[in-house]
């Protein structure tokens, strides 16, 4: 998934005032990964691995209960992620790579 399709993910992006800063980190996790990891993030939080023909209209970031324990939750039909307050950068990547590479095999596209 090319970097430009993150960034228009990015830019209709709704963040949640309590998931402010997990989304500042989110972004900053999500442009540092390869295509693959990028393409997968996209299918978590979309449902699809194809960008839409419309580009994407809408995304929404709000928070979840649980803290460092937790995953994050992907809403796929509604283009929505869910994030507990993490403690660090490094948990919410550790966190999200493991809840983007479980939810990999689950999706099938249409």
């Amino acid at each position: 998934m090319s970097i430009a399709a993150i960034e228009e993910l990015r830019a209709v992006a709704e963040v949640h005032p309590e998931a402010r800063t997990q989304a500042a980190w989110l972004w900053e996790i999500v442009l540092s990964l390869d295509d693959q990891q990028r393409g997968k993030f996209f299918r978590f939080v979309t449902g699809s691995s194809r960008r839409p023909s419309a580009g994407v209209t809408s995304f929404r970031i709000g928070p979840k209960s649980g803290g460092d324990g937790a995953y994050p939750f992907a809403h796929a039909c509604a283009n929505a992620l869910d994030m507990p307050s993490y403690s660090s950068r490094a948990v919410l990547r550790e966190r999200l790579v493991a809840a983007v590479e479980a939810a990999h095999d689950k999706f099938t596209d249409l």
